[in-house]
């Protein structure tokens, strides 16, 4: 992940901006990015709606909480005594818009492309030996292109996203376009955008074929296992996870956080419903909607 590093002061400023109650707050504290609270890190910020999402809390560790968790007494007892900052919200979306800004790197970038046998590659990207970038190829900053890969024309790799070696990417396509997140204020017609800070991670020997968009994840990664292939016009949602050996048919579509297990196969125009989560060895028939998760192998 490449997440800017936040100060206490611009935390605390943004906590300010967005109406966040601030409870704690130990001055000239740095804090390195953003985790989910299942993954919690020293000098790392967290959301936490739900108490039975934190297995440790780290020391000088951030966290914005949700407002009904404070009546937690054990549970706050422990993060008073390890966090060196602390906010309390009644919508961890709404506090999303305004922190995880904080976070987001490409404001730090420069728009330094160069032109590169008709691609345009950002100074910052990284390029293993043996790269075919055809005409119209956008590599964003800080993206991290495998050995042997080829990008046809028109294909698109944001920034921050890595592609392993000897993938092969078909025209059209783009790797780490934003998630789908957005907040809706109650009672009222504005509507905020949540910044994603995430990235895409694709393994080696994946091909992915036209029109596909596979979209960042809100703060950790989407990922696509190694030797998956892709057909045309597939969508892979924010926070999603395909396993290895998966084949993925045309107009195959998966809505967030999705968990796709390893030798997935599907017919045509599958879709699967957010935070589903498939097992091993699943076979499933195309036109097919999958709404609960899938826990024993076979075909369906």
């Amino acid at each position: 992940m490449h997440h800017n590093v936040t100060s206490t002061s611009a935390l605390v400023a943004a906590c300010r901006e967005s109406n966040i109650k601030m409870i704690k707050s130990i001055a000239d504290m740095e804090y390195l990015g953003v985790y989910p609270p299942e993954m919690a890190q020293v000098q790392y910020l967290h959301f936490l709606n739900d108490k039975k999402k934190i297995t440790n809390i780290p020391p000088n560790s951030a966290w914005i909480l949700k407002e009904t968790l404070t009546q937690q007494s054990q549970l706050m007892e422990q993060i008073l005594n390890q966090a060196s900052f602390i906010g309390v919200t009644d919508s961890i979306e709404k506090a999303m818009v305004h922190i995880l800004a904080l976070f987001d790197p490409r404001q730090q970038w420069n728009k330094s492309y160069k032109l590169y046998h008709g691609a345009y590659v950002h100074s910052a990207a990284e390029l293993d030996c043996g790269v075919k970038l055809s005409p119209g190829v956008v590599i964003g900053p800080k993206a991290v292109i495998g050995k042997d890969c080829e990008l046809r024309p028109n294909v698109t790799i944001e920034w921050g996203c890595a592609i392993g070696s000897n993938c092969l990417i078909h025209s059209g396509t783009t790797v780490g376009s934003d998630g789908f997140g957005f907040y809706k204020e109650p009672n009222s017609l504005k509507i905020y955008k949540i910044p994603q800070i995430g990235r895409v991670v694709i393994a080696e020997n994946v091909e992915i074929g036209s029109q596909c968009a596979i979209d960042r994840a809100t703060i950790l990664e989407t990922s696509i296992g190694a030797n998956t292939k892709l057909d045309n016009l597939i969508h892979i949602a924010h926070n999603s996870r395909i396993g290895h050996s998966c084949f993925l048919t045309a107009g195959f579509k998966c809505a967030g956080s999705t968990q796709i297990g390893n030798h997935f196969a599907c017919g045509g125009n599958v879709v699967v419903a957010d935070h589903v989560t498939i097992c091993d060895h699943v076979t499933i028939g195309g036109w097919s909607v999958i709404t609960k998760d899938i826990t024993t192998p076979g075909a369906y």
